[in-house]
């Protein structure tokens, strides 16, 4: 007697993928894989699960590197559950692990800009690993500051001639190089004493002196743009007389405002 033929089992695809991954590759669906290979210069960047501390680490981007030192491995993965502030749950993750040093890039698309949010981690053992982190937002702008420095080298209001006065500029903030340009205006501020002059300086500190030899009234304008294009204007007046009194030595002040200050970044 000839026995009937045997039925043939089917395995769906949704089944036999995940297990072919399984044993090609040693995949397990669900679980957040760890990296190997990490360069030296790389490895301090991940953040210890292992040290428990108060310290908030600041995320630059949705990416929560850490690393996990596993001392049991009786289990393949190790679950992480975050919470927010509020200490309701936001997220959930098993992170596959093997018995030593692991590391893993693990990307949350749920934070939200300097919330913070804190992790925890229950071995096999029953110890508990936390950590706490939050998202930092954008850096703020570094806006270029200036100082206008008035050294009087020779001047008198009894005399009108041989009137000398250095100038010089004193940079700070902003993203060099810095670009500087010199402006002597008439005391009506409707005409130039002398021709503009442009500079370049590479770093912050002091810039090229600028000499005056104009008779008062008079006023200096450096106006500076850094690398971004941040823009300030930087404004001195110099003259003899000060509400309707007339002075023997040349009386120098800065304006009370920082004129045309603009940021084009």
């Amino acid at each position: 007697m000839i026995p009937p033929p045997q039925k043939i089992r089917h395995i769906s695809k949704a089944r036999f993928v995940p297990l072919l991954m399984f044993l090609m590759t040693g995949f397990y669906p669900g679980l957040t894989q760890k990296i190997t290979d990490i360069p030296d210069h790389e490895a301090s960047y991940f953040i210890d699960l292992n040290i428990n501390t108060n310290t908030i680490h600041q995320l630059p981007d949705n990416v929560w590197s850490i690393k996990y030192f596993d001392a049991i491995n009786t289990l393949d993965f190790l679950p992480v559950t975050i919470y927010d502030w509020k200490r309701q749950e936001v997220g959930h993750y098993k992170l596959s692990k093997s018995y030593g040093l692991n590391y893993y890039n693990i990307e949350i698309d749920f934070l939200k800009v300097e919330q913070v949010y804190f992790a925890e981690a229950i071995d096999e053992a029953g110890v508990t690993h936390h950590t706490a982190f939050s998202l930092k937002g954008p850096p703020t702008e570094d806006k270029p500051n200036a100082e206008i420095i008035v050294n009087p080298m020779n001047l008198s209001c009894e005399s009108f001639t041989d009137n000398l006065i250095e100038f010089y500029v004193i940079l700070s903030g902003g993203r060099t190089p810095y670009q500087v340009q010199w402006f002597v205006l008439n005391e009506q501020m409707s005409d130039f004493l002398y021709l503009p002059r442009l500079e370049k300086i590479d770093g912050p500190g002091k810039g090229m002196s600028v000499t005056v030899d104009a008779t008062p009234a008079y006023h200096v304008m450096a106006q500076i743009e850094d690398a971004c294009g941040n823009k300030l204007n930087k404004v001195v007046s110099v003259n003899c007389q000060k509400e309707e009194k007339v002075y023997h030595s040349i009386f120098i002040e800065p304006l009370s405002k920082t004129m045309g200050a603009v940021n084009k970044q």
